[in-house]
C-alpha cells in the first residue's frame, strides 16, 4: 500500500509539472499571440494615418496648384482685357484726333478759297 501510494504522489507530481508547463507554454503562445495582435492594430493604424496624411499633403498640393493655375489665367486674361481697351481707347483717341486734324485742315483750306476768291 505504501509503495502504491508513493507511486500514485509521484504520478500526481509528474502529472503537475506536466500541467504547469502546459499552462506556461499557453500562456506564452497567448502572450505571443497578443504582441502579434497589438503590433498588427498599431501597423494598421500607423498606414491609416499615413493615408490620411498623404491625403491630406496630395489635397494642399492640388489646392495651391489649381490657386497658383488660375490666379495665372486671371492675370492673363485682365492683361488682355486691359491691352484691348487701351487699345480701342487709343483707337478712338487717335480717330478723334485725325478728325479735329482732317476738319481743322478743311476749314482752313475754306478759308484760304474763300479769301482767294474774295480777293
Amino acid at each position: 500500500i505504501c509503495v502504491a501510494y508513493m507511486v500514485m504522489v509521484m504520478v500526481i507530481m509528474v502529472a503537475m509539472v506536466i500541467a504547469t508547463l502546459a499552462a506556461i507554454v499557453v500562456l506564452v503562445v497567448m502572450a505571443m499571440v497578443m504582441v502579434i495582435m497589438v503590433a498588427m492594430v498599431i501597423a494598421t493604424l500607423a498606414a491609416i494615418v499615413v493615408l490620411v496624411v498623404m491625403a491630406i499633403l496630395v489635397a494642399i498640393v492640388v489646392l495651391v496648384v489649381m490657386a497658383i493655375l488660375v490666379a495665372i489665367v486671371v492675370l492673363v486674361v485682365m492683361a488682355i482685357l486691359v491691352a484691348i481697351v487701351v487699345l480701342v481707347v487709343m483707337a478712338i483717341f487717335f480717330a478723334f484726333m485725325a478728325f479735329v486734324v482732317m476738319a481743322i485742315l478743311v476749314a482752313f483750306m475754306v478759308t484760304m478759297v474763300t479769301s482767294r476768291h474774295k480777293t
